[in-house]
């Protein structure tokens, strides 16, 4: 029986299993990927080989159950650092979905932080593109047809026209700004900050200067003390 109170499973095939079970932590699923039968699949996650291959990333024979997790870590930071997303690694061959990425980030602290890093250095390479974008001009070809009549009949002329896609660019850097401002508003957002306290956090001070010239001033005299003369 080895490990298991069910079927003889060998090592082999329960890492098989789990390698498919973080992908999206189904266990069905999981189960019908590989030759592992349904009905052992409730006893085998709460089977103490299963948590062990699960929560620790290398087993007693020094063996790595899942193939190049570390690799694969090192790999998305790397990736995300240079303005790429989190979603197009994962399109790639041999990647988990990003829900066991995020999985890992839960329980390995250090792999968060080195992520959260990577990401905003990739915020930055994206900024650096955005400079790359506006100082690079691209070719952009237009084709006109136009029928032309003559005695001899009609006549189709093709007319091509190059300049530069000035609006394609200009909709690259927008897209890559908004999406900036969401995604780092502290640094990359227009954030208007309206200032509600005084000079070192103290009340506002209101102070207000009127311009009188003298010729008004003595009128305002003059009326004062006819008011008062009268009383």
């Amino acid at each position: 029986m080895g490990y298991y109170a069910m079927r003889d499973y060998t090592l082999n095939q329960i890492k098989r299993f789990v390698k498919e079970y973080i992908k999206d932590y189904d266990h069905y699923r999981a189960a019908m990927n590989t030759d592992i039968e349904l009905d052992d699949v409730n006893e085998l996650i709460v089977n103490e080989k299963f948590v062990e291959l699960l929560t620790n990333p290398v087993n007693t024979q020094g063996q790595q159950p899942f193939e190049r997790v570390e690799e694969i870590k090192y790999d998305l930071c790397n990736w995300v650092s240079h303005g790429k997303t989190l979603a197009d690694f994962c399109r790639q061959d041999g990647v988990p979905k990003p829900a066991t990425l995020y999985k890992w980030m839960e329980q390995d602290e250090v792999f968060s932080r080195e992520f959260a890093h990577a990401r905003k250095t990739g915020y930055d390479m994206i900024a650096m593109d955005m400079l790359r974008i506006a100082d690079t001009p691209v070719d952009e070809y237009i084709r006109e047809m136009t029928e032309e009549s003559s005695t001899n009949g009609s006549m189709t002329r093709e007319k091509i026209t190059k300049k530069d896609a000035t609006q394609h660019r200009k909709m690259q850097i927008d897209t890559r700004k908004w999406l900036l401002g969401k995604w780092d508003p502290k640094r990359y957002g227009d954030v208007l900050k309206a200032q509600v306290t005084g000079k070192d956090d103290g009340p506002i001070q209101s102070e207000t200067n009127v311009n009188v010239d003298d010729e008004a001033l003595a009128r305002k005299l003059a009326f004062i003390l006819q008011k008062g003369a009268n009383k």
